[in-house]
């Protein structure tokens, strides 16, 4: 191994700790927005649960995360508090991080 590639994974490695934290810093206020970058592509729906692939990983995940997901199509951010309709600011804000960390949402 080089040390350019010993490099290469230190500069990935820092990135991912980055983005985590980030993610955990979510609160309440946080504005969030779709990330362009990754799609989703839902395999099966039912009345409240979809499986879906996003950014190529397969996720069983509630229907009303899917709508938030479209209700930020327009690319307008959202204060993580709204992003569920009808739910409490607090799985609101869990729910933001969670596609935070999976790549579908981004902090603004």
């Amino acid at each position: 191994m080089t040390a350019g590639h010993s490099a290469d994974r230190s500069l990935s490695a820092a990135h991912q700790l980055r983005d985590i934290a980030a993610a955990d810093a979510i609160d309440a206020d946080s504005l969030l927005a779709g990330a362009e970058s990754v799609t989703v592509q839902v395999i099966q729906r039912s009345e409240d649960k979809v499986r879906a692939s996003i950014g190529g990983a397969v996720y069983t995940l509630p229907a009303r995360v899917l709508d938030a997901l479209d209700n930020l199509d327009d690319g307008r951010p959202l204060p993580a508090r709204s992003l569920l309709t009808g739910a409490s600011a607090d799985l609101s804000t869990c729910t933001g991080r969670t596609l935070v960390r999976i790549g579908v949402l981004r902090v603004v």
